[in-house]
């Protein structure tokens, strides 16, 4: 599961306590994934972290002991093997608001451009609000080693592009059902992505493949 390797990422990182654990969680990997403080303590009390994780009880003066979770070497091997594997990468994305537009075509077009301009709206907001976040959890990556930033500037920058695409896929939506005629055959054919190139666009026949030295070949 992502929450247990993200678990054993961080501790890769450096020996946390559970709450520390949130708030590395926090400024690090939440807009990519999201864990509240009961789920990191279920995830460590499994007994499959018990393999990977280890713990010291750190003495406080006038307060409970600090329980400190170190990642374990078969969980440093757990996390490369999950790393280097295609579990992560078949994970399907379900996306709700498309089956909805799929069946739409229940709906009057009024009712169906209300609810994608509500979606504008509240992504947006989102967006915002993610702008935002993402400067915090850049912040926070600037104590990380250079490499390690950079793959955390990756995953903020593909969030921004998503959600960015998404708006902007809205935006021409709403355009097109505002415009088209869903009632005609050639509506599809509106669609940017639907209409055929231009013709005299892409390689024309008479274009030589350059020689592997960079210029065109010889006769």
């Amino acid at each position: 599961m992502v929450l247990d390797h993200a678990i054993l990422g961080l501790l890769h990182r450096c020996p946390l306590t559970g709450h520390e654990l949130k708030k590395a969680f926090d400024r690090s990997i939440r807009h990519a994934w999201t864990a509240d403080q009961s789920h990191i303590y279920r995830v460590l009390g499994r007994p499959a972290a018990q393999r990977y994780v280890t713990f010291e009880s750190v003495p406080q003066e006038g307060r409970p002991n600090r329980k400190v979770y170190h990642i374990a070497p078969r969980g440093r091997e757990e996390l490369v093997r999950w790393l280097a594997s295609e579990e992560a990468r078949r994970a399907t994305f379900r996306r709700p608001y498309l089956a909805h537009l799929f069946f739409a075509s229940l709906l009057p077009n009024e009712q169906v451009l209300k609810k994608l301009r509500d979606d504008t709206s509240r992504w947006g907001c989102s967006l915002s609000e993610y702008e935002e976040l993402s400067e915090q959890s850049l912040e926070g990556a600037k104590e990380s080693p250079s490499r390690e930033r950079f793959f955390w500037y990756l995953t903020v920058d593909y969030e921004l592009w998503m959600m960015r695409a998404y708006l902007d896929w809205l935006d021409i939506t709403i355009d097109q059902i505002a415009q088209g005629d869903p009632d005609s055959d050639g509506w599809s054919r509106t669609f940017p992505s639907m209409r055929p190139p231009p013709s005299g666009t892409g390689p024309s026949a008479s274009d030589e493949m350059p020689t592997q030295a960079g210029s065109k070949g010889v006769s």
